[in-house]
């Protein structure tokens, strides 16, 4: 844990506040929005060349491949069925599909713990060790991840019309599909309903 940064940020990490209030989810949202507007050349892991944050890729394509859900894995291990394999399977295309000509400065880890406040106003963002250039709405979709649909609702609110288009969606079938076969293959079985929950979530919304 980042003991250090912890102690030095003002309040306590949103995840501990109760009751979780909707208008610091909505803030969260406005903040995320905030990091977005900073602008990176480059996609995917953050190199520092000349003083200066670049990708270490030269596209959006190259980091989503890299990072593409095992479904074969996924139905072999009974966590889907052949059907949702090709929604899952049907979803990285779309995304493949999509050219982002400016990449954004993405948090990759934007959840609770990882966002403080003193009960009426977000005070700070902390562990960017994660960060990476790319899309806005997939580090949007990292974000969803973490919440509840309720939560969702607000933060979008906060953040603005982006969080709410269609490709988010698709990212968040993406993402839930890897957390499963990540948390499974690292043997992290109190952490693998959740991911599971929110794939079968995930794969239901794709639907309607």
């Amino acid at each position: 844990m980042p003991v250090v940064v912890q102690t030095s940020v003002e309040g306590v990490a949103l995840w501990w506040i109760e009751p979780k209030s909707p208008t610091l989810w909505k803030d969260a949202g406005a903040v995320l929005k905030e990091i977005h507007k900073i602008n990176l050349n480059g996609f995917g892991a953050l190199d520092l060349r000349d003083g200066t944050l670049e990708g270490e890729l030269a596209s959006w394509k190259e980091f989503i491949l890299l990072h593409k859900p095992d479904q074969g894995f996924l139905v072999e291990e009974g966590y889907i069925n052949n059907d949702e394999a090709n929604q899952v399977e049907a979803a990285f295309g779309d995304i493949l599909k999509i050219k982002v000509d400016q990449a954004s400065f993405l948090h990759h880890d934007f959840h609770g713990s990882h966002i403080f406040s003193d009960g009426k106003r977000i005070t700070g963002v902390i562990d960017l060790a994660s960060a990476v250039a790319g899309d806005p709405r997939y580090d949007v979709a990292m974000a969803h991840f973490f919440l509840s649909s309720e939560n969702r609702a607000y933060f979008n609110q906060g953040y603005g019309d982006l969080a709410s288009d269609p490709l988010v969606s698709r990212y968040l079938l993406c993402i839930a599909a890897r957390k499963v076969e990540y948390r499974h293959k690292k043997g992290f079985k109190e952490r693998i309903p959740n991911a599971v929950e929110t794939l079968k979530e995930s794969l239901k919304n794709i639907r309607s």
